[in-house]
């Protein structure tokens, strides 16, 4: 179940998206979520439907990503 706040990922056309639900809706018994990019200033200008969300984050490992970013910059 993917409710706000959560991160999901979602098809759009041929491009996989990873963004934060700010808002969940029912309309015609199907569900639709508001989204917006965390780094964006505005939220997203067509509602995700259900059937386009590909997964949610589970869990997050932080500073996971650093020691690659240091080497990188070594190299």
């Amino acid at each position: 179940e993917v409710n706000e706040g959560d991160i999901i990922q979602y098809q759009k056309g041929s491009v996989t998206i990873i963004h934060r639900v700010l808002s969940k809706y029912y309309e015609k018994d199907k569900i639709f979520f508001i989204t917006k990019g965390d780094n964006n200033r505005s939220e997203d200008p067509e509602p995700v439907s259900e059937s386009q969300v590909l997964g949610k984050q589970i869990f997050s490992v932080k500073y996971l990503g650093l020691p690659a970013v240091f080497i990188s910059k070594r190299v």
